[in-house]
C-alpha cells in the first residue's frame, strides 16, 4: 500500500512514522470521543476546555491529511519528511532540556541515545525544510480546497483553519486575547470535525491502495 511504501522509506529513529500516524489518529479520536461523551451527558464544558480538546484534533488530523493527502508518492515523502523533522526537533529540544537535570536523573537520556537522536534529527533537517504548525495546517486546508473543487469554499476553509489554530493556541497558553476575537464555537467545531474525518478516510484509503 501507499502507507507501507512511505513508512518503509523512513527508519525508526528518531521517530517511527507508522507509530506517529497512528498516534495522530488516536489523539484525534480520543479527544472527539471524550467531547462527545461530555455533550451527550448534557455537560457544558467551558470554552477553554473545548478549545483545549479541539486544538490537538486539528493539529494531529491536519498532519495526517498533510502527509497522506496527495496521491503523488514523492509529495507524500516530502510532506512526511517535514512532519518528521517537526517531531525530531521537538524531541531533541526536550532531551536537551532534560540533560541538565541534577536530581531527576532518570529523565536524562544516556549519551549514546542522545548522540543517536542528534544524528537522526540532523539527517532530517538536511532533507526537509523547516515548517511551522501553522504552515502545515494552511497547506492541509489548501489540499482539501482542491479536493472539493471549489476555490471560494477552499479559501473559507483555509481562513477558518487559521482562525481556529490561532485562537485555540492562545487559549491553550492561557492567554486572554482570544476573548477579544470575533468567532463562533459551533462554526469552528464544524471545521475541525471534517478535518478529522478527512484524516481517517485518507489513512484507510492509503492503507488499501
Amino acid at each position: 500500500s501507499d502507507l507501507d511504501v512511505l513508512v518503509g522509506r523512513f527508519g525508526d529513529r528518531p521517530i517511527f512514522l507508522g507509530r506517529a500516524i497512528q498516534n495522530y489518529l488516536n489523539t484525534s479520536a480520543e479527544c472527539l470521543l471524550y467531547l462527545a461523551r461530555e455533550l451527550a451527558a448534557n455537560e457544558t464544558p467551558s470554552i477553554v476546555v473545548l478549545q483545549s480538546l479541539l486544538r490537538p484534533v486539528l493539529m494531529a488530523s491536519g498532519r495526517v491529511v498533510f502527509i497522506l493527502g496527495s496521491t503523488d508518492r514523492k509529495q507524500q515523502f516530502t510532506n512526511a519528511s517535514i512532519v518528521m523533522r517537526q517531531e525530531g526537533d521537538s524531541y531533541l529540544r526536550a532531551l536537551r532540556a532534560f540533560s541538565g537535570f541534577e536530581h531527576l536523573r532518570g529523565f536524562v537520556a544516556p549519551s549514546e541515545v542522545m548522540a543517536e537522536v542528534e544524528a537522526a534529527v540532523e539527517k532530517l533537517r538536511q532533507g526537509a525544510p523547516k515548517r511551522g504548525e501553522g504552515q502545515v495546517l494552511d497547506e492541509m486546508a489548501e489540499f482539501i480546497a482542491q479536493e472539493v473543487g471549489a476555490r471560494e469554499q477552499g479559501r473559507v476553509m483555509s481562513d477558518s483553519v487559521t482562525h481556529a489554530w490561532h485562537t485555540f493556541s492562545g487559549g491553550a497558553h492561557g492567554y486572554v486575547w482570544p476573548d477579544n476575537v470575533p468567532g463562533d464555537f459551533i462554526a469552528t467545531f464544524g471545521v475541525v470535525v471534517p478535518v478529522a474525518h478527512w484524516a481517517f478516510d485518507i489513512a484507510v484509503t492509503r492503507t488499501h491502495v
